[in-house]
């Protein structure tokens, strides 16, 4: 979810409420905040605890609030981890770290520290041409057995690691779709949902193109799917 400001520059807590209530309305499973789409990078750490707080507040139990709490540094996402986790997160979307670029096993450790430190659910986003960190299928088949580790967000764009992702944890975490322009053969393909900026433009259209695959109406979903196309790739 987007995350709306004022002239000031400040968190629109009104705003937040209207967003919530549209896309809740509009058939969504689950809304995130504080994501990249939300711009979490330029809010401070109380703003992003006032983002998760009101966006739960709206919510009122009728979809999951995800929060993003990925930053560079360990330390620093179980800090922010336990801050969503207070203001009532029900799950905490956490991308790789970046600038520092760990090692397999580093990124391991990453995961499975926080994952041990903070009992929420995390799913881990894998978006590596912005990070320089890749989360390779392997990797997420080890990180698919730690307890907390629920499921990830790929937006690699790379349909035949996202396969192999599905094939190898797809019957232990979900995974997710994280590319707007291949929502439709990530569906196919067996993708357990997306998390996806279009999801803030076009929900109820999004939603109604996954219904139609897993009540496999191909057709349907072809048709819903180039609709979208256009603005997906815009």
């Amino acid at each position: 979810m987007i995350t709306p400001f004022t002239e000031k520059g400040e968190v629109d807590i009104e705003g937040i409420v209207e967003n919530v209530e549209f896309l809740t309305k509009s058939g969504v499973h689950g809304i995130v905040v504080n994501g990249c789409t939300g711009e979490a990078v330029s809010l401070t750490r109380e703003e992003r605890t006032k983002v998760i707080r009101t966006s739960v507040n709206a919510a009122k139990g009728k979809v999951k609030i995800i929060a993003g709490t990925g930053v560079p540094t360990t330390r620093q996402v179980i800090e922010l981890t336990e801050d969503a986790k207070s203001a009532g997160a029900d799950t905490v979307l956490v991308i790789t770290p970046f600038l520092e670029i760990p090692s397999k096993e580093g990124l391991f450790k990453h995961y499975e520290t926080l994952a041990k430190t903070v009992d929420i659910p995390v799913i881990v986003y894998n978006i590596p041409q912005h990070t320089g960190v890749e989360i390779d299928p392997q990797t997420l088949n080890k990180l698919a057995e730690i307890d907390n580790i629920v499921g990830v967000k790929d937006s690699s764009g790379n349909l035949s690691q996202f396969a192999e992702m599905i094939r190898l944890t797809g019957d232990k975490i979900s995974v997710l779709s994280g590319s707007d322009d291949l929502l439709f053969q990530s569906f196919l393909m067996g993708a357990s949902g997306a998390i996806i900026a279009l999801g803030n433009i076009a929900p109820k259209m999004t939603v109604d193109l996954y219904n139609a695959v897993k009540d496999g109406d191909i057709e349907k979903a072809k048709e819903i799917y180039y609709k979208l196309l256009p603005v997906a790739r815009g």
